[in-house]
């Protein structure tokens, strides 16, 4: 794939590479989402495209580069992964994934905090695949409702734009000063109300800022609450004593209630 230029996002209806462009999925600042059919096997798949004009931002290359490289590494049937194709096929700049039909973590939510067994189960299987993820150690960093999508076939950890991969350093947050400036909350990956402490300071994201980001995302899933309350977009939030999980829904375990607690404890000790 890095032989490849960036091509145009095609026009639906249209054939690229033996797919067939059936839709556009999402136009994002950096990329372009679309829907299409894989002719050689019939298969349904997305194709992302990079937006030009984005590729001329280092984070961005460095992101669309990363999720080309973790979709044809990870395997789990927890993590989204790459559709495989052959690499003579491909003419342009693109990712080509699997589509993934259901909704995610989020949209559930809204309809309320579902049956306390299939909350445990999709609990599991989202811890198991952070743990894949932090086996080959990578972080995720992004790490939300949002992110996770749940198919008739299972759930799946989606978007791996800013993943923190071993031995590469792409996000230098030390010094910074305690009122925590704009252009470093521009900078640092992560979604506000998911992130620990430390990022706050200028951790770049590693194994333990993830498992806080997986305690209030559990959190979320099995309550419909958040535990340190809803946070504003680069709003600096305070870290006090969250209740126990159980305390807005009774019948979660003690044990269950130990562990996202001890997921989501604001000292990283």
């Amino acid at each position: 794939p890095s032989t490849h230029q960036p091509a145009d996002p095609p026009t639906p209806g249209t054939n690229l590479d033996g797919f067939r462009i059936e839709r556009v999925l999402s136009e994002g600042r950096y990329a372009v989402l679309m829907a299409a059919t894989d002719t050689e096997d019939g298969s349904k798949v997305v194709l992302k495209f990079p937006r030009q004009n984005a590729l001329s931002s280092r984070s961005a290359r460095l992101a669309f580069a990363r999720e080309l490289l973790l979709a044809q590494r990870v395997s789990s049937p927890f993590v989204i992964a790459a559709h495989p194709i052959r690499p003579d096929r491909q003419t342009a700049l693109y990712c080509v994934q699997p589509l993934l039909e259901g909704e995610t973590m989020a949209a559930r939510l809204k309809r309320g905090a579902p049956p306390l067994q299939e909350a445990l189960e999709r609990s599991i299987d989202l811890t198991r695949a952070v743990a894949a993820l932090h086996r080959l150690e990578v972080v995720h960093r992004d790490i939300k409702p949002d992110n996770v999508m749940l198919t008739a076939n299972g759930l799946k950890l989606i978007d791996l734009g800013v993943p923190r991969l071993p031995r590469v350093e792409d996000f230098h947050g030390h010094e910074i000063p305690h009122e925590f400036p704009q252009a470093v909350l521009d900078e640092a990956p992560g979604t506000p109300g998911f992130m620990a402490p430390e990022q706050f300071e200028g951790n770049a994201g590693d194994a333990l800022t993830d498992q806080f980001a997986l305690g209030v995302t559990l959190y979320r899933w099995l309550t419909g609450e958040w535990p340190y309350g809803e946070q504003e977009a680069f709003q600096r939030p305070r870290f006090g004593r969250p209740s126990p999980p159980s305390r807005h829904r009774p019948e979660i375990p003690s044990w269950l209630d130990d562990a996202i607690l001890t997921a989501i404890q604001p000292d990283r000790n």
